[in-house]
């Protein structure tokens, strides 16, 4: 009564979009078992504890000896029930979680629940959870409902960090997902024609990349065969201490992937920097984020590592989920594990974070363990995998790969939103951690890494005489000598051994047949995958909710009662409405934090729309609705069945004569969408939590002359107002104020406000503009009629 009364208090002075925040009270009082029960209402007095004594209604949240909430039947056992089940908690978690909103006035146990409290969860190897009927698909779907959860993705982590090994839900087990299928492929003598030659060094290093497949083919460093493809260290260049190579860049790229190189060799030596990495597409280093699949200089172990601008720590324990990985890069950060911001410079010591299954293997090694090496992306983490040539899967054979299968061949592992949900700010954005990626293959020399640690390799017996007492800015003695040299603080490419050597200006060092027979890449294919499903677009999945639960019970007393106490409340429904319509509703409208899952049952289309007869014009917040809010139903259309996105909407006003606009919840993907007629701009409502699309006449129907601040008006002034529409009623945009004055025969012109945002539009008829008013602060637009 007290929370009734309070809501009836503030009635009179709520704006339109709070009001909607309350659709479903009720229902969330009587079903929801959520948190809102145990944070309002207070105990009845006199309650007792397990430590004795009375407990004030208004001083902390309390529960009775037994456990039991606070003016329902939920006990113990009900509460950490409904928080395993919905919160997707492990019974510690759950235990813990009731305990502590109970103020330590009650202490839940794990035998009152008849539960062995661990970390992980029982499941089955179908995903069945605690042996009942909800299985991988509906047990995700269902935690949707979770503030944590925002993707298919970030569910299927979630579920599979909770649950026991052998245990493994996946998208492929969504029946709106088949599975990853082939996307793009550079195999046989095409290989190179979907790749770009860049000849860029942002290295520093000693690597002339050729410009185009043509010239690379006439400097023996890309050939293309039926079976595969060399890409390979080149000639002596006649740039000094240069040497011809390549580097390859997709013309294409991708956000979220499956990508898959099969080699036979990979290059490898004194000087020699081949990678294998994906790099974010028009946009600078490192912003869109550098993901080094297969990376290593000199005799050096290779290593994989990721590169951002952004903010993102991982978490060790997540990192560790498929072995130990211990952060190669930690030193390099000042000590920092898993720090995967980069800044490049002299003195700067973030160089990214490094995780990587034990043991490395150096360059040679790898030339020498043909198989596959593969990245999948997805909107939660990025995983790299080595497969050996003889361990390859039957399905990635047959251009089918199921990646969640593949955990044995994990060698690197990027949980970028587990760790956030794990440590919150560690990586805020991480589903935006990485942009759409382009794939870079690439064999440079010395430079940044190469040249800087060759006096720590075994090279220095390689070219000239290796100086190691020499230092920055101190010349060598002769030309038979050599140094290690750090291009990023000095620039002498004469004084560098690694660059004396790959160059070899007088061919004494021999390092044209010395790379001829290490440094070359022959690569079978490169393949990139998809989710069929997704194809870079948020999965749909759905859930229609179940009696019992949160969703169920808001979605009930809004059909039972609040439709017909309120039906201003639900625009687009009526009391005849599904139950899956009430529930895409509220979960449009993200009631109590997103209690409610898009429902399963409502047609959602996929077609392509085709070219718009009419243009829209954006109202936000303003919803125009039936009976007195600014709008009339179109019978059957509103809403339209199904959810649909906003361009499809607008293609069906635009093929409804009647249709003048259509109202849509804010956000993006599909949605509810109900067609209008009959629109007053003035009788609609501001503030709320949906959009108004106003059709306006196609551009081709009308041309327009502007007169900037001119004003036409009644009484001799060069026109005259229109009856009823001097002004018209309510705010316009200026599309729509001159897609209204298209429509008004005798309208020959219109004024409004200078501005750019909605304002009082005036139609204006018998123009002289002789007449009008200029240098004022309106404008005065002419129509002339195609």
């Amino acid at each position: 009564m007290q929370i009734c009364a309070a809501i009836s208090s503030m009635l009179p002075t709520m704006a339109r979009s709070f009001v909607l925040a309350l659709i479903g009270m009720m229902a969330v009082l009587a079903f929801a078992g959520g948190d809102f029960l145990e944070r309002n209402l207070p105990a009845p007095a006199g309650t007792e504890t397990q430590k004795g004594g009375s407990i004030q209604a208004a001083a902390q949240q309390l529960c009775d000896h037994m456990c039991h909430l606070d003016r329902r039947a939920a006990s113990c056992r009900g509460r950490v029930s409904w928080l395993m089940n919905h919160k997707l908690m492990s019974p510690a978690d759950a235990l813990r979680k009731v305990n502590s909103e109970c103020a330590g006035q009650c202490s839940c146990r794990a035998a009152d629940m008849g539960l062995k409290v661990e970390r992980r969860l029982s499941c089955d190897a179908e995903c069945h959870y605690n042996g009942t009927v909800d299985s991988c698909r509906k047990w995700v779907v269902r935690v949707g409902a979770n503030a944590e959860v925002r993707s298919l993705d970030a569910g299927l982590e979630l579920v599979n960090g909770r649950c026991s090994d052998q245990c493994f839900c996946s998208a492929v087990d969504f029946s709106d997902h088949t599975g990853y299928e082939l996307n793009w492929v550079a195999n046989g003598t095409a290989f190179f024609e979907d790749f770009e030659f860049d000849t860029h060094d942002g290295n520093h290093g000693a690597a002339h990349y050729v410009g185009s497949y043509e010239e690379a083919q006439h400097q023996s460093v890309a050939q293309a065969f039926d079976t595969h493809a060399i890409l390979r260290a080149g000639r002596q260049s006649h740039q000094r201490h240069k040497r011809r190579s390549a580097k390859l860049r997709t013309k294409k790229s991708w956000t979220h992937f499956l990508a898959v190189m099969r080699f036979s060799h990979v290059p490898h030596g004194c000087g020699v920097w081949p990678a294998f990495f994906t790099l974010g597409a028009n946009v600078p280093w490192p912003q869109g984020g550098e993901m080094d699949i297969l990376e290593y200089v000199n005799d050096a172990p290779a290593m994989a590592s990721f590169h951002t601008s952004k903010t993102c720590s991982l978490d060790p324990g997540e990192v560790s989920r498929y072995g130990g990985m211990p952060d190669l890069n930690q030193a390099g950060n000042n000590g920092s594990s898993y720090n995967c911001y980069t800044k490049y410079c002299k003195d700067c010591r973030s160089i990214g974070c490094a995780p990587n299954a034990m043991p490395l293997f150096t360059g040679q090694q790898w030339a020498e363990r043909p198989g596959v090496i593969a990245m999948e992306r997805t909107r939660s983490f990025t995983k790299i995998f080595f497969i050996p040539e003889d361990a390859l899967p039957s399905d990635l054979e047959s251009d089918a790969p199921r990646p969640e299968t593949w955990d044995k061949w994990v060698i690197s592992y990027y949980p970028f939103d587990a760790s956030e949900r794990k440590r919150p700010g560690s990586c805020p954005d991480a589903s935006q951690i990485m942009s759409s990626q382009q794939f870079m293959i690439t064999i440079a020399f010395c430079g940044d890494w190469a040249s800087k640690v060759w006096g720590g390799s075994s090279c220095t017996g390689m070219g000239p005489a290796y100086n190691s007492t020499a230092q920055r800015g101190t010349a060598v003695m002769d030309r038979s000598q050599c140094r290690a040299v750090d291009p990023l603080a000095e620039h002498a490419p004469e004084q560098d051994c690694c660059t004396k050597f790959i160059w070899d200006e007088d061919g004494k060092y021999g390092a044209e047949n010395y790379l001829e027979e290490r440094a070359f890449f022959n690569i079978s294919s490169l393949k990139v995958y998809q989710v069929a499903a997704s194809a870079d677009t948020p999965v749909q999945t759905c859930y229609t909710a179940l009696p019992g639960e949160p969703c169920h019970g808001a979605v009930t007393w809004a059909m039972q009662h609040g439709i017909f106490e309120h039906p201003d409340w639900y625009p687009g429904l009526t009391r005849y409405s599904r139950f899956e319509h009430f529930q895409a509703f509220l979960h449009d409208i993200k009631l109590n934090d997103g209690v409610c899952f898009r429902p399963c049952g409502l047609v959602t289309s996929t077609t392509t729309t085709t070219a718009l007869p009419h243009e829209y014009v954006a109202y936000t917040g303003l919803n125009c609705y039936a009976f007195g809010g600014g709008g009339d139903d179109i019978i059957g259309k509103s809403p339209l069945l199904g959810l649909v996105s906003e361009a499809e909407c607008m293609n069906e006003c635009s093929k409804e004569s009647r249709c003048k606009g259509f109202v849509m919840p804010k956000g993006t993907g599909w949605r509810l969408c109900w067609l209008r007629t009959n629109v007053q701009l003035s009788n609609c409502w501001k503030g709320t939590l949906f959009n108004f699309w106003a059709q306006l006449v196609p551009r081709s129907a009308v041309e327009w002359t502007s007169h900037p601040g001119l004003n036409c008006y009644a009484g001799g002034h060069g026109a005259d107002g229109i009856v009823g529409k001097d002004p018209l009623a309510g705010e316009y945009l200026e599309a729509h104020c001159k897609s209204e004055c298209y429509e008004e025969p005798q309208c020959e012109g219109i004024v409004m406000h200078k501005g750019s945002g909605p304002g009082t539009c005036w139609l204006r008829a018998k123009i002289q503009l002789g007449n009008c008013i200029e240098a004022s602060p309106y404008d005065f637009w002419e129509i002339r009629r195609a």
